[in-house]
């Protein structure tokens, strides 16, 4: 009775760590990667594809280049299709993503890209989507917690509506989701999390999003800010005036992400 009582204070990562003495529960945390279901091929009814990236540039050490390659089914379910991981210097990088990307289909899976922030950031992007002509590129940045960004998926994966092609990658992807975030490795779940496939997976959370900041940008400012006052009279920032350019700059970041994989029915 005192352990259960204690695994319920301590939450999954300090039971398994602590009681256990593993690094992560032994059906994954963040992700219950056992509910992925193998399939050994494509379901019928895929109506969308996007590819997620998530990239790198040492050769041979540290994080890897991965692309991970998801579907939409008619019946609200999603499919890991290929996924693919190199620890390639920028050249290499480069050829990898555009051939990954050909056999996708020109056209036929949407490719999204992170990008980095800052100007260098934008180069790189602009680089690889003139190398990626033809196809459907879409580039954002990928900003905030990364846990936060993956749950989109991992909501998907734990209510079973996820199933994966049979192949190669599937153990290390499976171990890389286990593991996540304590493990030695996240790019293959940060490349399923791209800001690309968070609208494929979650349209309606996305939806909601829009609908917050919208309604941020319509609550009226209060005379002299929050409270009035002479610091309202010199000019300085408020709270209020804070808050709403806060929420304009969600606003631009979103409009900029555009909704295109919510036409989905």
């Amino acid at each position: 009775a005192v352990v259960d009582r204690d695994k319920k204070i301590m939450g999954a990562y300090a039971v398994a760590g602590q009681l256990q003495q593993r690094p992560a529960p032994a059906s994954g945390g963040e992700f219950e990667a056992d509910k992925i279901e193998t399939v050994d091929a494509v379901p019928a009814g895929v109506v969308k594809w996007a590819r997620g990236w998530d990239l790198a540039a040492t050769e041979g050490a540290g994080d890897y280049t991965a692309g991970v390659k998801i579907g939409k089914m008619r019946d609200g379910r999603y499919v890991v299709a290929h996924v693919d991981r190199k620890q390639y210097g920028t050249a290499k990088r480069d050829a990898f993503i555009k051939n990954t990307a050909a056999a996708d289909g020109m056209g036929a899976a949407e490719q999204s890209l992170p990008q980095d922030p800052g100007q260098a950031g934008k180069g790189q992007v602009a680089a690889l989507t003139a190398m990626l002509a033809g196809h459907v590129v879409h580039a954002s940045p990928e900003t905030g917690d990364k846990v936060v960004r993956a749950r989109p998926f991992a909501s998907q994966v734990d209510s079973g509506n996820v199933v994966m092609v049979r192949g190669t990658w599937n153990a290390d992807f499976i171990a890389e989701l286990k593991m996540f975030p304590n493990g030695l490795n996240d790019d293959q779940v940060d490349a399923a999390a791209a800001r690309r496939l968070q609208h494929f997976v979650d349209p309606r959370g996305v939806a909601r999003v829009h609908r917050e900041v919208r309604a941020e940008l319509r609550e009226p400012r209060a005379p002299g800010g929050v409270g009035g006052g002479p610091d309202h009279e010199r000019g300085a920032a408020q709270p209020r005036d804070l808050h709403r350019d806060q929420a304009h700059a969600r606003a631009r970041a979103l409009d900029q992400d555009g909704l295109a994989l919510l036409e989905t029915p």
